[in-house]
């Protein structure tokens, strides 16, 4: 039974490897080259994936339409040679029901996989702009760095102007407002 599985379920097993390995190289692709713009080699990424969502397609619809049936070929004189119910309950069929379980999980994986590939597929076309993520930290030092503080324009890292910030200033009158009295309560 295992040369029937393996010879019916070959392309259906290819064409997910394929996806499989279409879907890390297109995610490597855009991790590695989107940014630097590297147009042709997302280009031929895009091709690659298309075709390779298309060949899983077409090879998944035909497993299920015609290659799962072929399975039970190999039982289909025993079955027809079987009269009662008593001798059909007799025939030894485990390794019919598990090469349909293999088959069953084999089209499931497949049609995960086509979803899957689906979604990357929409986010490829939809993300098509060079983009380089940076970090919220990298961003809030960028802002540090060009912030300006006084109105007089100094930059970071120059001489304060004289005379005192906003945050000096509050801090004086609230300290205006309580009294000394209560500064030791505190």
């Amino acid at each position: 039974m295992l040369p029937v599985i393996k010879e019916t379920t070959a392309d259906l097993r290819k064409a997910c490897h394929n996806g499989v390995v279409t879907v890390q190289a297109s995610i490597d692709a855009v991790n590695k080259h989107r940014w630097r713009t590297d147009a042709e080699v997302m280009a031929k990424c895009h091709q690659n994936f298309g075709s390779s969502m298309a060949h899983l397609s077409a090879t998944l619809m035909a497993f299920k339409e015609t290659k799962s049936k072929m399975l039970i070929e190999p039982y289909m004189p025993l079955l027809r040679n079987t009269q009662t119910s008593e001798a059909r309950c007799a025939l030894p069929l485990r390794s019919l029901y598990l090469s349909y379980v293999f088959a069953t999980n084999l089209i499931v994986v497949g049609d995960v996989l086509l979803s899957l590939m689906e979604q990357v597929n929409a986010t490829l076309e939809k993300r098509k702009n060079n983009r380089l993520w940076v970090p919220k930290g990298l961003r809030a030092i960028k802002k540090l760095c060009t912030e300006r503080d006084h109105e007089d324009g100094a930059d970071f890292g120059e001489d304060r102007a004289p005379g005192m910030t906003e945050t000096e200033l509050m801090q004086k009158s609230y300290r205006e407002y309580i009294s000394p009295s209560l500064w030791s309560v505190y």
